[in-house]
């Protein structure tokens, strides 16, 4: 493999290590502020307390912030590393 393709491949590495953590640690922090801050009275007998449009929308908002926060984190990794 030649320089080229390995610097593109440590790329797409950093992107994807940092995209998955990014996503775990918002989607627990997001769990955990749904979970402590939800309004305890509006629980049904079943525990759904949520509806799935808005957790289908958390989704997508936390996949666009982990996306770009590991956009940001590539290129610093990168600048720093290739010094």
């Amino acid at each position: 493999m030649n320089r080229k393709g390995l610097e593109e491949l440590k790329k797409q590495l950093y992107f994807s290590i940092s995209f998955i953590v990014l996503f775990f640690i918002l989607q627990f922090i997001t769990g955990l502020s749904y979970t402590l801050f939800f309004d305890r009275e509006s629980y049904t007998q079943f525990g759904d307390y949520t509806t799935a449009e808005n957790s289908v929308l958390t989704t997508i908002v936390v996949i666009v912030i982990s996306a770009s926060l590991a956009y940001g984190i590539q290129k610093w990794l990168v600048k720093r590393v290739s010094r």
